[in-house]
Parts: C-alpha cells; sequence; structure tokens
C-alpha cells in the first residue's frame, strides 16, 4: 500500500537517474580500453568470432603468460591496439596457459587492451599452433594476411595493418 505518491517528486526522480546514467555513461567511454578475460574459447568460437570481423583487420595472437617471447612481445601488441580505431582493427589474444588463473590475472595486472581468451584443447590442432608467440592477421575481406612465429615488433606490425588498410604505415 502507498501512503504517499507525489506525481513532481517521482518525474525529478526519474530525471536524476537519467542523468546519473548518462554521467555514468560517459565516463565509462572516456576510460582507456581495459583488457577483458573472457574464459575458455574451442576452435568453432574463435572462428566465428574472427569471421564476426569482417571488414576489420584482425590479429590473433597465441601467447602464454609463462612464455618468455610472449611476454616481451606483449607491450608491441598493446601499442597496436591504441594505434588504430577500433573500427578498423580488432584484437584478441589467446592464452595457452594450462588454466584460467593466470590469463585473468594477466588482463586486470597488465592490461593490453584487447580481450583475452583461453584456447581450448581443440584450438592448438585447429589453427596448426605448434610455437608461440605466433600471430595471425586477416585482412577486412576476412583472408588471412599474415601467420608469423616469433616476437612481432610494433612498427612490423603497425605497417602490416596500414597497409591491408590501403594506406600508408603509421
Amino acid at each position: 500500500m502507498c501512503l504517499f505518491h507525489d506525481p513532481d517528486r517521482a518525474r525529478r526522480g526519474v530525471a536524476l537517474r537519467a542523468g546519473l546514467l548518462s554521467a555514468l555513461l560517459l565516463l565509462v567511454l572516456a576510460l582507456p580500453a581495459r583488457a577483458q578475460y573472457l574464459g575458455p574459447l574451442d576452435a568453432a568460437g574463435l572462428h566465428a568470432l574472427v569471421d564476426a570481423q569482417r571488414g576489420k583487420v584482425v590479429v590473433l595472437n597465441f601467447w602464454a603468460t609463462w612464455c618468455p617471447p610472449c611476454r616481451v612481445e606483449m607491450p608491441e601488441l598493446t601499442a597496436l591496439r591504441a594505434a588504430f580505431d577500433p573500427r578498423e582493427l580488432f584484437m584478441v589474444g589467446v592464452s595457452l596457459d594450462y588454466g584460467p588463473e593466470a590469463p585473468a590475472r594477466f588482463a586486470l595486472t597488465d592490461n593490453p587492451g584487447y580481450p583475452l581468451y583461453l584456447a581450448e584443447d581443440d584450438v592448438l590442432a585447429a589453427f596448426k599452433v605448434g610455437a608461440i608467440p605466433r600471430t595471425m592477421i586477416w585482412a577486412p575481406d576476412g583472408t588471412r594476411a599474415e601467420d608469423h612465429v616469433g616476437v612481432l615488433d610494433r612498427r612490423a606490425l603497425a605497417g602490416t595493418v596500414s597497409r591491408l588498410l590501403g594506406r600508408a604505415a603509421q
């Protein structure tokens, strides 16, 4: 049972909540992109994720927290993510760690700025991953343009992405 109802007060409350929600949304949009550990992903899900990004360059990096060359390469990938508009470049990291704790902790502490997943058992065979770090790059038309094993530097990565976007290297 409602003992007191003031329509003007109710309208002010709705307006206040809408204003607070708008301010919160603007604050979130102004923050730098955070990496997010999104859990395990199987080969079919990874293929679907790459396919869903048609129209963008896709950079898929296989790595692990226990892999020293992977850790050397991570700042290069982070810089690449920051250098391109998310409407042009989609990046994803697929961890080959032995469990979800390590990539989840890495996402929170190191924040590469792009989503991270943990590879399920079928991913290595489906993507023919035999060594890491391994970086695969797809052109906006969905064709695989690059497949590299070993550490890549940001200049080489940015040059490849720029070329695939049809413009001069950044």
